[in-house]
């Protein structure tokens, strides 16, 4: 039903009114948000650049500045009918581009969050991943790399007379593009399971794929994961979902931890530190100032060209198996 109004908004957003709606003394919810928009789009400027100024933007709509999506509710839009601005930086993760939705994150606050001061990378992000829809013609200006961090302007609709009491949400406007620290290039995905991410990675089943996966589960084939979003989203490598710790606070992580079989769990961490040598699946690390040293397993178990000495960034796990054995595991490698 939400694309249904996103459809139907969209049709009256662009469309010009006749004269004969322009005389109705009453008008729709969906009429009057549509005119409110498009009155306030008319105080919109382009730049000599040909796009859209920032200050006009910010003029036109009053954006309020948000942190997360889950700050627009139903309360906050309590006027239905009324269109509603939004700004938020956040995480670009990819674009649907037959459902017109962009995929964000918010960049969040908590304990794991951290900025690289050296890169400029966000670490330890650990929120949802959220659709939000798409304006018609402002593909292009969407960021070209997963994770990327831009303003997006947002456009907000509720309705309550004539489309079911729900939230739309589109994206009107992006800006303020910043890259990405990591050069896909520098990273060698050890974990065979995993691929880098990229912005193709999300996407909706198209009604063959459900139909397909729906043939497969009736043979007792079980469920496909490149028909189902979450399962195919943790075949994805994503660097900036590793909390950035210490090599030392690793190990004082797992001195902690539980064994799985009383409720333990696997941590996601990335380290700094100096690659000591290889033996087979095992690779051996220490931590920046040779203070520690650490053997762990490597997914793939492929010979890695990394010569002794050199500093690299792991992406790995710890955990303790049912029987009390640690578990440290390397899903992806970084040269620095």
């Amino acid at each position: 039903m939400k694309k249904i109004v996103y459809a139907l908004i969209t049709l009256l957003l662009f469309q010009i009114p006749t004269v004969a709606q322009s005389q109705q003394k009453t008008e729709s919810e969906l009429d009057q948000w549509a005119r409110i928009v498009r009155e306030d789009s008319q105080k919109l400027v382009v730049g000599s650049d040909g796009n859209t100024t920032i200050e006009s933007i910010e003029t036109a709509f009053h954006p309020k500045t948000i942190a997360s999506v889950k700050e627009i509710s139903k309360t906050v839009l309590s006027e239905p009918g009324r269109p509603y601005y939004f700004k938020i930086r956040a995480i670009y993760k990819g674009y649907d581009e037959r459902n017109k939705e962009v995929y964000l994150q918010d960049i969040g606050k908590n304990q794991t969050n951290v900025k690289n001061a050296a890169s400029g990378v966000f670490f330890g992000i650990n929120t949802d991943v959220y659709p939000v829809y798409l304006v018609d013609g402002l593909a292009a200006t969407l960021p070209t790399e997963a994770n990327s961090i831009a303003d997006f302007y947002f456009i907000t609709a509720r309705f309550i007379t004539e489309a079911p009491d729900e939230i739309v949400i589109w994206i009107r406007f992006v800006r303020n593009i910043e890259k990405p620290g990591f050069d896909p290039g520098k990273f060698i995905v050890t974990n065979t399971d995993m691929r880098y991410i990229t912005v193709n990675d999300f996407f909706s089943p198209t009604q063959d794929d459900i139909e397909m996966k729906a043939r497969f589960n009736w043979f007792g084939a079980g469920t496909l994961g490149m028909f189902d979003r979450r399962t195919d989203l943790r075949k994805i490598f994503d660097p900036i979902t590793y909390s950035l710790v210490n090599l030392k606070d690793a190990r004082a992580a797992m001195n902690k931890a539980k064994p799985a079989s009383i409720g333990g769990s696997e941590v996601k961490y990335v380290s700094e530190v100096i690659f000591k040598g290889q033996t087979g699946r095992i690779v051996t690390v220490s931590s920046s100032d040779n203070a520690l040293t650490e053997k762990m397993d490597l997914y793939g178990g492929q010979s890695l060209s990394i010569q002794n000495g050199a500093k690299i960034r792991i992406y790995y796990t710890v955990s303790r198996s049912g029987s009390d054995k640690e578990i440290w595991a390397i899903h992806a490698i970084e040269r620095l």
